[in-house]
């Protein structure tokens, strides 16, 4: 096994490390504006008389995890109902509400669900095409009540994957533990928190070098927007694939969580 790549159409998507900048964008683009796409989206459902079904999810736990020592000094640990899981894992519902500790309260996030993939998407590995995965359901929405928020949720088979960014609470990360034989054990942090600095560089290598003649500006006469999708390739390194426990669909699942929270972002801004 060596690295798999993912071909997703129209979309955004992002790889481990982009996990903090998903959320530094989302945190940049939601605070101050009237009204995003996505808040009035729920705003929408809400005016329709859509329901919000609440699903319980998540049981505060209380657990000293010394191996963030140093790391991550405030956190909040939480189980994660298995059933309330594979209930909207399976039913897929369109709009939902689900609540989770963070630091002594609860917070409810109203979401809708959304497509995050062409249907022709494409998965490939060094052995060929992966076709032995079952894709999960995405979400985006709010924090119930704060149309300034930006949330977006991925439910798998076997886990939950979420970002939450608001001016109250920062960028909140809900995800599994890696620990051996863990099913529900969460783990619930603000980004702000990390004692770590994290490396980290988007841009375009500068090289000195200028496009060729025919990469430049657009003649006058060509069009200036396209309804057409833009289908876009991406890698995920071997390295990934060990910290999911060389695991084929932990791997892909924690990918397409990655481009949930990266094509909300986007979607917030009208970008896609």
């Amino acid at each position: 096994m060596r690295d798999f790549f993912i071909y997703i159409g129209g979309k955004y998507l992002d790889m481990r490390k982009l996990l903090l900048l998903c959320l530094f964008c989302i945190s940049s683009i939601c605070f101050g504006a009237p009204l995003k796409p996505i808040a009035a989206m729920v705003q929408r459902f809400h005016e329709m008389k859509d329901v919000f079904p609440e699903y319980g999810l998540f049981e505060k736990t209380s657990s000293d995890l010394k191996k963030y020592d140093g790391i991550l000094p405030e956190y909040t640990s939480a189980k994660l109902s298995l059933p309330g899981l594979a209930a909207i894992a399976t039913q897929k519902p369109q709009t939902i509400r689900i609540r989770f500790p963070f630091n002594n309260e609860w917070i409810a996030v109203d979401l809708y669900q959304t497509n995050i993939t062409t249907a022709d998407y494409k998965i490939q590995t060094d052995k060929g095409y992966y076709s032995d995965y079952q894709k999960g359901v995405f979400y985006r929405g709010i924090i119930a009540g704060d149309n300034a928020s930006l949330v977006a949720f991925s439910f798998f088979k076997n886990q939950v994957i979420g970002v939450v960014s608001s001016a109250a609470h920062g960028d909140i990360n809900i995800g599994k533990l890696v620990l051996t034989s863990n099913i529900d054990q969460y783990i619930i942090y603000s980004t702000q928190k990390l004692l770590v600095d994290v490396l980290l560089k988007c841009h375009t290598a500068d090289t000195g070098m200028h496009p060729a003649n025919s990469y430049r500006q657009p003649a006058a006469h060509s069009p200036q927007s396209t309804d057409k999708c833009v289908r876009m390739y991406y890698e995920l390194p071997y390295h990934s694939y060990v910290n999911h426990n060389s695991d084929m669909t932990q791997s892909i699942d924690w990918a397409m969580a990655i481009h949930n929270n990266v094509s909300a972002a986007f979607a917030n801004e009208r970008a896609i």
